[in-house]
């Protein structure tokens, strides 16, 4: 094997510099900046519970889905990434501790006894946290041809007005805000929250994909990162956000696997076959995978005149031969009939502009502590593809290709066919932004979910709504239910208000 390597692949080195990895040279203003001199910025879309919807709202669901993917203009992707982590006890307790700064006494003895109670929980169960982003890419040429911008008035005198790199970056991102204050309205429309991504808060996304441990240690400054950026400016020092998020280095472990800091094992691959037909939960089962990996959508428009003379031509190609089989009194094949029919309605919706050509590409980056629980998740992972009739491949001696390509900040440059044709209505029925049940990772304990063995975990305000009403037989546990959760809101920080007409809360509220 390590003979066919060399051979095969000697131009490609076993150890990577980082500087080959990063294909970004800044954050700003919640900005990314390209090193090809485009721009990305970031949604942040909370997940719709589709277990608690009917078919009629899950179909409205995929159609306003559509509508956003209609909305994708040509050689701009849209990308959504789904991160699924695995949080262990003493890093949600930890986070917890931070977010809540939780140091009074008495509280805090509280606190103490409730870390003492997910510990042992955590035993049998775990803690599944899954975020989704938006990241919209544009370039600097959709609104400058050049760098120089001429007014009406100046063109008699052909006077030109030079505009500088920070007028074009304002620019593109009060762009970039309209075209995402769009999509927030549409997923508005099918009750989906979003909200735009801080620098802070797209470097925390980086650093949950390449070093987390780094982040967790160093909390503080990643919190404050703009503020320390611009201290370094007026002091006249150098600053670099790529410094700050490199992990000490990656190596390319084998042909099918990488490793980050001789701690962390990842393997990329995509989606080879997306299986023979699309339906509403086409993609619920690979969304939900309750393993750690990071599942990257990318759409991309594709020009429609040139995808109509395509399918002209196909459908010319089908005719002339069914003309041809006929002329020689052979019998009819289904199979042609079939896609004919199929090429002439696809043709008609391309021309009524009822759809719009699209190329998906599906990518996924699995992640362990170990070799073995590596190939375990890709095991897994294989089977609930066959159950679904997809098929996935690795990208073999492309591993570093395959990362970057599922990187918040990053590209698939891969010599690999990684993806697919279809149409926009097809592509919809992908609609990721679903999850099984409610949960974060600095929320309150509420209990826990027995199908996939996690732990549910709520922070009410990252709810759309912090309305409830809590239904049950009598004897059921509402008091208690609710005496909990009044102690441990209380114990993270949020102040509750009871109207008790039966004074049955009154050692609960003294208590506190």
């Amino acid at each position: 094997m390590s003979y066919i390597r060399n051979l095969l692949f000697k131009q490609k080195p076993r150890f990577r510099t980082l500087a080959k990895f990063w294909q970004f040279k800044d954050i700003r203003d919640g900005v990314i900046v390209m090193r090809n001199g485009s721009y990305r910025m970031c949604l942040e879309v909370f997940p719709a519970n589709f277990g608690l919807m009917d078919e009629a709202e899950k179909r409205r669901t995929v159609l306003g889905f559509e509508q956003v993917l209609r909305e994708i203009e040509v050689k701009y992707p849209l990308r959504i990434l789904v991160q699924t982590r695995k949080t262990n006890a003493s890093d949600y307790i930890n986070n917890l501790e931070h977010t809540y700064s939780i140091r009074s006494i008495g509280t805090y003895d509280l606190f103490r006894k409730y870390a003492d109670f997910i510990r042992e929980v955590n035993k049998d169960y775990e803690i599944i946290t899954k975020k989704f982003y938006l990241i919209l890419e544009f370039s600097e040429l959709k609104y400058t041809l050049s760098k120089d911008i001429v007014s009406r008035e100046e063109k008699d005198v052909k006077k030109k007005k030079e505009i500088t790199e920070e007028q074009i970056f304002q620019e593109v991102r009060q762009s970039m805000i309209a075209i995402l204050t769009t999509f927030k309205s549409q997923f508005q429309a099918i009750n989906l929250k979003s909200k735009f991504l801080t620098t802070n808060e797209i470097v925390k996304v980086m650093m949950a994909y390449l070093d987390e441990e780094k982040y967790l240690n160093n909390r503080e400054f990643y919190e404050r990162i703009d503020e320390h950026r611009t201290q370094a400016i007026k002091d006249g020092l150098p600053f670099s956000v790529i410094n700050k998020v490199s992990p000490d280095y990656i190596e390319e472990e084998n042909v099918d696997l990488l490793n980050i800091n001789n701690k962390l094992y990842l393997r990329s691959e995509f989606l080879s076959e997306l299986g023979s037909h699309a339906y509403i939960d086409w993609f619920k089962e690979i969304v939900m995978f309750p393993y750690a990996n990071d599942l990257l959508f990318t759409f991309t428009s594709k020009d429609a005149v040139e995808t109509v003379t395509k399918l002209t031509e196909k459908r010319h190609k089908i005719e002339a031969k069914i003309f041809d089989e006929a002329s020689q009194h052979k019998p009819k094949n289904i199979a042609d009939n079939l896609v004919l029919e199929s090429t002439e309605r696809i043709e008609k919706q391309y021309l009524r502009s009822e759809i719009k050509p699209i190329d998906l590409k599906v990518e996924a980056t699995f992640r362990s502590d170990t070799i073995q629980a590596l190939n375990m998740v890709h095991m897994n992972l294989e089977r609930v593809l066959n159950r679904k009739m997809m098929q996935s491949r690795i990208y073999h001696y492309e591993q570093f290709e395959g990362l970057q390509g599922t990187f918040i900040a990053g590209s698939s440059e891969t010599g690999t066919r990684n993806h697919r044709d279809i149409n926009t209505d097809v592509a919809a029925f992908t609609f990721p932004f679903i999850t099984p049940q409610i949960s974060s990772n600095k929320g309150i304990f509420y209990g826990a979910d027995e199908i996939n063995r996690s732990l549910v975990t709520i922070d009410r305000k990252e709810l759309e709504s912090y309305n409830r009403s809590i239904i049950a037989s009598t004897g059921a546990g509402k008091s208690y239910f609710i005496k909990l959760d009044l102690i441990r809101s209380r114990m993270i920080g949020y102040q509750s208000f009871v109207l008790d007409v039966e004074n049955e809360f009154e050692m609960v509220t003294n208590y506190l």
